[in-house]
């Protein structure tokens, strides 16, 4: 117990530390629609596999979007994760390339229930729970764009757009396993801040010129349920122990229903002569409502314990619903994503060959973004690739070092596309002495 209230405090220190200098650092002309860009709540380990999030139920990693898979934890989890990634943007012939990425996640999940325990025992426990907290980026907003309007032949406005900011969720989630099934559910707390700026310049005198700040912040709570069932295959005489079936077939759900959350605003808006003097302003602080979206998502994986996973996952969020008073120009689209992925491990336990024991993935996946731009969908498609490097510390515990590549292309031909590198890395630290009962003869 002293353990879990240690890793809970440094867990929550960290996060503190972290949320007060950093932002999400993105440069997307698309984020300034919604709540921003919204990304992959996969960790580096299910991001490989293409985001099979419904299914993935590890002994060694966690799985913050469907919290049944607490419960199939062996060990204690830490993980922290980056990314970064590579973006050229098109539109017509023009082209711009930069460089984005941050810090992508931190969390800890445990089982109450000490494998090492059982072992001494000699028998396995049919019930089991499992626990997790963590924090990461829920929605990004980062761009700089620039507009130039031609009036008539001698009018012309220059605009400058910019933002910055987004949205973090502080998740607590709880799960129970009985036998084959899982069921979880997961508390997130929603919050952060969001600040855009909107300025016009005409180029001629007598014209006025104007800006629009407007500064809000988000509070709410989404909470979301997720279960898992392993239904054993051609091993009849170990059809009741779960997770040491050597076959079985994952089927895996999760579902977060439509919530409020809560808007505190500051706009202000000026109208400035051309010679930069002040014209008129007006000054508001008011607070809002806003909804967040129903989602799911369902999907069915085959596994070989130790060995190989292959699965499809569909997932839908009702973004046509989505409500903000802070921003209410900014209608969406429901938007739905299909992910395949595969994971290989040639030999679990080969001694002589480091390489037979590395996780090799593979993935693919396809998104229809919930914003449209002139009446265009935008889409996400990408091939994924990652390792899961394993790395022996004390007492011969296996954790790893997860590297995932993505190779995408986002947005439309007919507006403006980005073509994409992303690279995510992230640390999972094992620990099996927690909740270890010692025996003394």
């Amino acid at each position: 117990m002293n353990k879990l209230l240690k890793a809970i405090f440094l867990l929550s220190f960290l996060s503190v530390s972290i949320l007060g200098s950093a932002q999400p650092k993105i440069n997307s002309p698309f984020s300034r629609f919604g709540l921003g860009d919204i990304p992959t709540r996969n960790f580096p380990a299910l991001s490989g596999m293409g985001g099979l999030a419904s299914t993935f139920a590890d002994q060694h990693h966690l799985n913050f979007v469907n919290p049944a898979s607490y419960a199939f934890l062996s060990e204690t989890a830490f993980e922290i994760g980056f990314d970064a990634r590579r973006s050229n943007w098109i539109e017509g012939n023009e082209e711009a390339s930069l460089w984005t990425g941050n810090l992508t996640h931190l969390a800890l999940g445990f089982q109450f229930t000490n494998q090492l325990n059982e072992v001494l025992d000699g028998r396995q426990k049919p019930l089991k729970f499992g626990m997790a907290v963590g924090l990461a980026p829920r929605t990004q907003v980062g761009y700089n764009i620039q507009t130039i309007e031609e009036l008539n032949n001698e009018t012309q406005v220059i605009s400058d757009f910019t933002g910055e900011g987004g949205t973090y969720t502080l998740t607590w989630g709880n799960a129970l396993r009985y036998k084959n099934f899982g069921f979880g559910f997961n508390f997130n707390y929603l919050f952060g801040n969001i600040e855009t700026l909107a300025e016009g310049k005409p180029n001629t005198l007598n014209s006025y010129g104007y800006s629009s700040s407007n500064s809000y912040s988000v509070r709410g709570v989404l909470w979301d349920i997720g279960a898992l069932y392993k239904m054993p295959l051609a091993d009849p005489e170990r059809a009741e122990d779960d997770y040491n079936a050597k076959r079985a077939i994952v089927f895996g759900a999760h579902v977060g229903p439509k919530s409020d959350f809560n808007t505190n605003q500051d706009l202000l808006t000026t109208r400035l002569s051309t010679t930069g003097d002040l014209d008129t302003f007006s000054l508001k602080n008011e607070r809002g409502e806003g909804v967040y979206p129903m989602e799911f998502g369902v999907g069915v994986m085959y596994e070989i314990r130790n060995r190989f996973r292959v699965g499809v996952d569909y997932s839908f969020a009702d973004w046509s619903s989505y409500q903000n008073d802070a921003a209410p120009e900014d209608p969406l689209q429901s938007s739905y994503s299909l992910n395949l992925g595969a994971e290989l491990i040639p030999e679990i336990a080969s001694v002589g060959n480091y390489w037979k024991r590395m996780r090799y993935r593979a993935g693919f996946r396809y998104t229809k973004d919930p914003r449209e731009v002139l009446n265009t969908s935008l889409t996400n498609l990408g091939v994924t690739f990652g390792l899961g490097i394993p790395v022996l510390l004390a007492r011969q515990q296996a954790s790893y070092v997860n590297v995932n590549l993505e190779l995408g292309q986002f947005g439309s031909d007919d507006t403006l596309k980005e073509n994409y590198i992303r690279l995510a890395l992230g640390f999972t630290l094992n620990d099996n002495l927690w909740f270890f009962k010692r025996k003394f003869n």
